[in-house]
């Protein structure tokens, strides 16, 4: 008999599945990292309450989580009993009306997607192919022009706006709203942003004089107890071809393994053969493929 347990409080739910997350910590950077947001500021995402849950077997172990902080989709965890989806879908929809969409493991969310699907009468398609990568050990690239600094106060707004400018390129629309977004940025610029090892939030730039000053933006958040998520990784079009974004992507990647960190993660886009190739080329080796689907209206 399976069981699914809520819980509204975010270190409880973190002390409940932190041993299954750590089986595979790079397969769970999204999880851990949000929920370790989550302890630290409750209204990190928002300020609706997150949804937060895991499946336990007839036995106590956990087999399954499932996390979302609203707006934003559903995660799943790895699951390697798929049956355990129709479940989450019953309990899910009495949660929420809708979804906006769903990311696990590659299989497991086409089958949420299609099981969501057939429950709501919603569409869905496949809005992103991802791929995971994790690096230990960082190359540094060599010839590219400029060099890495921390955002500061005075780039705030250029920070907002060039997240405004990966979404739109990522997802075809802005996905979080500008207040929220300079909630972002005030945690990882300038003075706020201090003490590498232990910061959730941070901002780079990548600069180059010659090229009119800051031409690429690296983000990091969602710490891991062995590990940061890179991202947002972003350069303007009219920037790209120098090596801007692999050149600050390894220089970030370095700051976080020097500070005590022993892995950086991150999710790659696999429609865009060039990004991952540059993130191989740094260092990064890929840890498993997961699926982003998009929920229409039912």
């Amino acid at each position: 008999m399976l069981k699914l347990t809520r819980y509204a409080d975010a270190a409880q739910y973190y002390a409940r599945a932190e041993s299954f997350w750590m089986r595979h910590e790079a397969a769970h950077c999204l999880s851990i990292g949000i929920t370790n947001s989550l302890i630290q500021t409750r209204t990190q995402y928002g300020q609706e309450p997150p949804y937060l849950a895991v499946v336990e077997d007839d036995a106590g172990q956990i087999v399954l989580t499932v996390m979302r902080t609203p707006p934003r989709g559903l995660i799943l965890s790895l699951c390697d009993q798929p049956a355990v989806l129709d479940a989450v879908v019953e309990d899910v929809l009495n949660a929420y009306d809708s979804l906006p969409k769903v990311v696990g493991e590659a299989k497991l969310a086409r089958r949420f997607a299609e099981r969501w699907a057939a429950r709501t009468g919603a569409g869905h398609h496949l809005e992103m192919p991802e791929r995971i990568y994790q690096v230990s050990q960082v190359r540094l690239p060599v010839g590219v022009p400029g060099a890495l600094r921390r955002a500061t106060p005075a780039d705030r707004e250029l920070v907002i706006d060039w997240i405004v400018a990966f979404e739109v390129e990522a997802f075809g629309a802005q996905e979080t709203s500008r207040e929220r977004l300079g909630v972002f940025a005030d945690a990882g610029i300038g003075e706020n942003h201090a003490g590498m090892a232990f910061v959730i939030r941070g901002f780079y730039l990548w600069d180059d004089p010659a090229n009119g000053g800051a031409v690429s933006l690296v983000g990091h958040s969602g710490p891991t107890p062995n590990g940061m998520r890179i991202g947002p990784v972003y350069t303007p079009p009219e920037k790209r071809g120098h090596g801007y974004a692999s050149a600050a992507t390894a220089e970030v990647s370095r700051l976080l393994l020097e500070s005590g960190r022993k892995f950086c993660f991150l999710y790659t886009d696999l429609r865009n053969p060039t990004s991952n190739k540059i993130y191989q080329q740094i260092g990064y080796e890929p840890v498993i493929d997961c699926g982003l689907y998009r929920f229409d209206a039912g």
